[in-house]
């Protein structure tokens, strides 16, 4: 029963630590519960304003109290805080939590009492909280990346050392939380089956998370084992890096496919090397912490290997930023470029020394967030908005002086302004309101406000739902008997679609009937790829922008499709307009 003492050690001393973040997230859980679960409140009544203000207000309140705890536990230890309120040393706490609670109180003002009819009355009220949001959101990313640097600190252990043990002992505190949290399911549900009806199983769920999966996650990042288990050490050792080194050698007979046939490497090559670098980051820094010998001295220089992934993850990325432009996704493919070029710099000086990378990943990935929330001129918004406003200038430009333009031109300039209007904050905003400003004939809503080609991700959890359109100019008959209206569409309620021979309806105002049959698994390949990709209108009007050639020799111009791919990868719902010229 040692494990189980240690266990009520551990849980006791965490308690003690951070009694503040914890009382914090028990009043977040409750107002949840209340507003979800108990209350049948209406959105906006007095009561609901209130509870969300509390709730959102000890949610904000949170970030500041685990950095604050965290820090005085850290230095507590090394004795350089004996108390809390000990003169000078706890100025910092006092500024820390003023911050804290000003940003809250914003935040949960916003949530509980400002309404989405004040946005659309006022322009400037919606500048003014994204401005502000920008610095909520970095004050959350400090508290929560300074905070676990003091926990670092604090083990005493080196970091490759701290983060093995750290991931192990996160694997531990989820182990306990869910068979509590399974415990308690099974107690309501033979309650309710054999006592009474009980309603309130969410609830009682809620409060776990707030009183055992919290401090559970605390245990796990600030508490140290003295020993790792041996099959914890072959696990991260050896099976996670032997992984690792298999994936790495399948990119690497790429990279070389690359060089022999001189083609450019594919969209997916980006998303494979970028999270390949990120969890081989974090596969070897954990396994340097558990390993010896001759292993040791191949992990050392294994990351070394991943400089080649670098430059394809340039190649990919500029090449779509040179095409389409920058958007928040792309964003975040520089930064973390950026990321991995001064994590190899330092690496390299370090390992020169024959020394860990220590604390330094925690300033860097502080420096990053600044830069993308803040800083004037090359902040995340200011980056896209610069980089797209061309696009819809240009277009605004042609459209002025009463130029023609084309179905693939404009598709370009809805997407660009799309991405301005919904990704440029303040920035795209001020842009967006002087253009009309300076262009009061052109109605923008009406011209590009409404994409022609657009995918969303919301309505199935989990599915690839996309959409595309396209403007059909011109049909070529010349060659043809017959021209119909084509419109169909199918769902796996009775069976699964085949897309390589796929039905061609037509109406002629009473009955439907099969015209033909067309080949569409291209089609949605490249518009699967599209989506993948982070594709904008363009992609996907370019998608169906070509005529699909039949089998009997007709061509399928298509006008709209609509395309759902669940999970496993198979078209759950096919719906395509179009029209289909025929012998």
């Amino acid at each position: 029963m040692l494990w189980f003492k240690k266990l009520k050690e551990d849980a006791r001393g965490i308690f003690k630590e951070h009694p503040a973040s914890i009382i914090s997230v028990f009043i977040f859980a409750v107002c949840t519960a209340l507003l979800e679960d108990i209350l049948n409140v209406k959105d906006h009544s007095s009561i609901w304003k209130i509870l969300t203000f509390i709730q959102t207000l000890s949610l904000g309140l949170i970030f500041g109290f685990v950095l604050c705890e965290s820090n005085y536990n850290y230095k507590k230890q090394i004795g350089k805080l004996q108390k809390l309120f000990d003169g000078r040393g706890s100025l910092v706490y006092i500024i820390v939590m003023v911050i804290s609670l000003l940003l809250s109180m914003v935040h949960a003002y916003r949530q509980a009492y400002v309404t989405a009819s004040d946005f659309s009355d006022s322009t400037d009220l919606g500048i003014r909280f994204d401005i502000f949001y920008r610095f909520f959101w970095v004050y959350i990313a400090v508290c929560l990346i300074s905070a676990w640097y003091f926990m670092y600190k604090k083990s005493g252990e080196s970091f490759e050392s701290y983060s093995v043990k750290a991931f192990l002992g996160s694997l531990k505190a989820l182990a306990v939380y869910a068979v509590v949290a399974i415990g308690f399911l099974c107690i309501i549900w033979v309650f309710d089956s054999l006592i009474v009806s009980f309603d309130y199983a969410a609830t009682v769920e809620l409060l776990i998370a707030a009183l055992v999966g919290y401090p559970a996650l605390l245990v796990g990042l600030s508490k140290m084992g003295e020993n790792m288990a041996r099959f914890s050490k072959v696990m991260v050792g050896y099976v996670f890096t032997g992984l690792l080194a298999v994936a790495a050698v399948i990119v690497y007979v790429y990279l070389l496919k690359i060089i022999f046939t001189w083609t450019f490497p594919s969209n997916e090559a980006y998303t494979i090397t970028t999270s390949l670098f990120a969890t081989g980051l974090v596969v070897i820094t954990m396994a340097q912490g558990c390993t010896e010998g001759g292993l040791l001295k191949v992990l050392k220089i294994s990351p070394l290997f991943f400089v080649p992934f670098i430059v394809v993850q340039i190649m990919c990325l500029s090449m779509r930023i040179g095409q389409y432009g920058i958007t928040t996704r792309r964003y975040l493919g520089i930064m973390f470029i950026v990321f991995e070029v001064i994590y190899l710099i330092y690496y390299v000086y370090r390992l020169r020394r024959q020394e860990g990378i220590g604390g330094f990943l925690f300033p860097v990935a502080l420096i990053l967030v600044v830069i993308y929330y803040l800083v004037p001129g090359i902040n995340v918004y200011a980056a896209i908005t610069g980089s797209q406003k061309g696009v819809v200038m240009k277009y605004v430009v042609e459209t002025a002086s009463g130029n023609e333009i084309n179905s693939q031109e404009k598709a370009k300039a809805k997407s660009a302004y799309r991405q301005i209007e919904n990704n440029g904050n303040a920035e795209g905003l001020r842009f967006l309101k002087e253009l009309e400003e300076k262009y009061p004939d052109i109605d923008f809503g009406d011209e590009l406000g409404t994409s022609d080609s657009y995918y969303y991700e919301d309505t199935f959890t989990n599915d690839k739902e996309i959409y595309a359109y396209n403007d059909v100019d011109v049909i070529d008959v010349s060659r043809y008997k017959n021209l119909a209206v084509i419109s169909t569409h199918a769902d796996d309620d009775t069976g699964e679609i085949d897309i390589s021979r796929f039905e061609l309806k037509a109406s002629n105002g009473q009955e439907t009937s099969v015209v033909g049959y067309a080949d569409l698994s291209f089609m949605v390949k490249e518009l699967e790829a599209a989506y993948d990709n982070d594709g904008i209108e363009y992609d996907f009007t370019h998608a169906i922008s070509t005529p699909i050639v039949t089998p009997d020799g007709g061509l399928l111009y298509l006008t709209r499709v609509y395309l759902r791919i669940g999970e496993d990868g198979d078209v759950e719902y096919l719906d395509i307009d179009g029209y289909y010229a025929y012998h």
